[in-house]
Parts: C-alpha cells; structure tokens; sequence
C-alpha cells in the first residue's frame, strides 16, 4: 500500500478528495437554484400590443397591466431575466422600430421550477447515462 501511495502524486490525491467532500456537502446542503424576475416597462404602439403581449407570455412573462401613453401603450410586466436575453434587438423587431424599453430592474429571486431545471440542463448532444444521472438526482 505504501508503495501504491508513493507512486500516486499527491496532488492528484487532494483533487480525488476535494471531489468527494464537495459532492457530499452538495448533497447534504440540498442547494436550490434561484432565478432573478425583473420588473419591465415597454411602451409600444398600440398597433403591436397583441404581438408584444403574446411574446412576453412565450417568455414565461405575467403581464401585470397596461396604460395609455402619450403616443404608445405601456405594458408592465415580470418576467425571468433568462429569457429578457436579446429583449430589445426582438422588441424592435416586433414594433419595427417602435418598442422600447422604459424600465428594467430587479423584482425578486425566484425558485427554478424542476420541469424547467431538466429541460435547461439536458441539452441535446449529451450522452444517456449522464442524463438518468441528472434525472434521478433532480427527482
């Protein structure tokens, strides 16, 4: 055994350790993943309402309401950070030209739902075993 040891490098020892402590701190700790919601307004023509409308609830977005504006609408609404990626380049392209962005913050955090979680982290191209892994310690 002692020769066994002294052929290993200890480095190489010390990562295979680490590995274990982390994976059984994971699994004791029971993390949860969060996802940042964020308060958006959009003013747009009332011609592209619809459209803007139906986009945002694609996005998993709630629209919480709408006023009148001088010249457009203004829709506020909550929707996942995650899918706001690209919002302004695809809010124009919906309105040619006309949609923009009044406010964008932080509302709250909030808890991944597990459908989504498999769905975001078993992307095609992976192989099979990694994937019962993953839906096993998920479930």
């Amino acid at each position: 055994m002692v020769l066994i040891m002294k052929l290993i490098p200890r480095n190489f020892l010390l990562k295979i350790a680490a590995r274990v402590c982390f994976k059984k701190g994971v699994e004791q700790a029971k993390p949860i993943l969060l996802e940042p919601i964020m308060n958006v307004e959009i003013a747009v023509p009332e011609q592209f309402m619809g459209d803007i409308i139906s986009d945002l609830n694609s996005k998993r977005g709630r629209v919480l309401g709408m006023e009148a504006g001088k010249k457009n609408q203004v829709i506020k609404a909550q929707v996942p950070l995650a899918e706001m990626y690209r919002y302004a380049i695809d809010l124009k392209s919906i309105t040619q030209g006309g949609g923009v962005v009044l406010e964008w913050n932080l509302l709250n955090m909030k808890m991944f739902r597990l459908k989504l979680l498999r769905k975001l982290l078993i992307k095609p191209g992976r192989r099979a075993k990694y994937k019962k892994a993953l839906m096993l310690k998920i479930a």
